[in-house]
């Protein structure tokens, strides 16, 4: 058994994934679905289907907040690995493309799939909470046809067509999520200062805390989660928003997150204190990754 793990609060997996090979031109995959739109309790799903046969690829964009930030699920048989990582860049339109090792796994159907965590459609690779980053406007999003899918041995690209339409139904999803959670999408986009930690968010979750059976049975996990904050800041509500089995995590992230997180509260346009959220992700990963 390895000697030790950690548990890391981050926003993005940053790791450096092998370049693909440049010999081979990408690989074009029509869409073959229509775009769906689906409301979830705590989260916005855009989906599409791309190609045919061995090359069918669904593509799954997921919103857990307004934002220009968004995860990306990939399935299809090109995932299909042996590890909990695997190299596969991503890129959209004329963007760079991502350099992450993406997360790999299979769906409860048992279909292979790779999941990229806070990308942007500018290619940018930011913190997700980074108040000085500037939103993705509606010009990229209009211009934006195309998606880059990056393997070792092989390229794909997504016909897309323009995403401007397909993202101005996730904002109406979005803005609906928070309605649903007791905020006003208004309020929250017009906040003068957005909840922050206090202190750094690294310490709430500790490599002490990696349960001791997971550790045993080297088992790695993704949490996303949602805090919930009254108007001082205090932690109300803990919310898990993604989570992947075998899961000895996510009630442990909640209990130590509730314990340990604290937060200066969100202010208004007014300067006045108001209840908001907070999104993030805990990473559990053992040495070997």
């Amino acid at each position: 058994m390895r000697q030790f793990a950690t548990a890391i609060l981050a926003a993005a997996l940053m790791l450096t994934a092998p370049a693909a090979a440049k010999e081979n031109p990408p690989v074009s995959l029509a869409k073959t679905t229509k775009w769906e739109m689906n409301y979830d309790e705590d989260s916005c799903h855009l989906l599409a289907k791309f190609g045919e046969a061995d090359d069918a690829m669904i593509l799954n964009v997921t919103r857990f907040e307004p934002g220009s930030e968004f995860d990306v699920m990939l399935f299809g048989k090109m995932f299909a690995s042996d590890r909990a990582w695997i190299p596969v860049k991503v890129g959209f339109g004329d963007s760079p493309l991502d350099q992450r090792v993406g997360g790999a796994g299979l769906s409860a159907g048992k279909q292979p799939f790779v999941l990229f965590m806070n990308l942007r459609l500018d290619g940018k690779a930011v913190d997700q909470h980074d108040p000085q980053i500037a939103p993705v406007n509606t010009s990229v999003e209009a211009r934006t046809t195309s998606a880059t899918i990056a393997l070792p041995d092989k390229v794909y690209r997504l016909e897309t067509g323009s995403l401007a339409a397909p993202l101005e139904a996730m904002r109406a999803c979005t803005d609906s999520l928070l309605t649903s959670w007791g905020y006003d999408p208004a309020v929250q986009a017009a906040l003068l200062k957005p909840a922050a930690p206090k202190g750094s968010p690294a310490n709430w979750v500790r490599s002490g805390d990696y349960p001791k059976e997971a550790l045993r049975k080297e088992q790695s996990g993704i949490v996303k989660f949602r805090l919930d904050l009254d108007e001082a800041g205090k932690v109300i509500g803990c919310h898990i928003l993604r989570r992947f089995k075998p899961d000895p995590f996510s009630d442990l992230t909640c209990q130590l997150l509730t314990q340990r997180a604290r937060f200066k509260a969100a202010l208004d346009v007014a300067g006045k204190p108001v209840k908001s959220f907070y999104i993030n992700t805990v990473r559990f990963v053992t040495p070997e990754y």
